[in-house]
């Protein structure tokens, strides 16, 4: 199950669905539904994505996100462990910064749509994506994370490094690899190394 980071969609994984779905039943659902959901929320988001393991994937997922994507992850992991092999969080955090959040939002806010998100993606659905945030904390609960975790982030992700550290001391057991002049969102650019990690780490189960 692989989520994506806000402005972009699904795509962003397409190298990956490609190469994995030789061995493995893979699923990217689209976090940006701007006509279903109206007030997105991280939880909201998680509880569609338990509901899509429960119907697609036979109940059970390793789960891998990136950014927004590693948020809603996390929320899945703390809500309905049963549902989560494993956890992948790539530029994630538990607990967002609010000052950082609020130039991001307002930054966003104004700045053309063109410039923000993907071709056909909805900026109302982005912005609304990141207000949501503001009262997001998973800070106390990431240590009842139960499923197996590699936290990932690029060395060049500065705003996200801290978190990532903090991320992998505080969930039980979790592993923390930074990858070497990566940025935030590296999955596409560097998909070779990125699906030789994942790959490594479903094997080790």
């Amino acid at each position: 199950m692989f989520l994506h980071a806000a402005g972009t969609g699904p795509e962003i994984w397409l190298p990956q669905l490609e190469h994995f779905a030789e061995h493995f039943h893979v699923l990217a659902p689209d976090l940006n539904d701007d006509a279903v959901d109206a007030a997105f929320s991280v939880p909201t988001a998680a509880a569609a994505v338990a509901e899509l393991i429960d119907t697609k994937a036979g109940g059970t997922a390793i789960v891998v996100g990136i950014s927004l994507g590693a948020f809603v992850a996390l929320q899945l992991a703390v809500d309905d462990p049963e549902k989560v092999q494993a956890l992948v969080l790539s530029g994630g955090q538990s607990r967002p910064a609010r000052a950082g959040l609020f130039l991001t939002y307002v930054l966003l806010a104004l700045v053309p749509k063109r410039f923000t998100i993907r071709p056909g993606g909805s900026k109302r659905a982005l912005l609304r994506s990141y207000r949501s945030l503001f009262s997001w904390d998973l800070h106390d609960q990431l240590k009842d994370v139960k499923a197996r975790t590699l936290v990932l982030c690029g060395t060049k992700d500065r705003p996200n490094l801290a978190a990532a550290r903090e991320l992998a001391a505080k969930i039980p057991g979790a592993e923390l690899k930074l990858i070497e002049d990566a940025g935030h969102l590296w999955v596409g650019g560097r998909a070779r190394e990125f699906n030789e990690i994942l790959t490594a780490f479903a094997d080790s189960r």
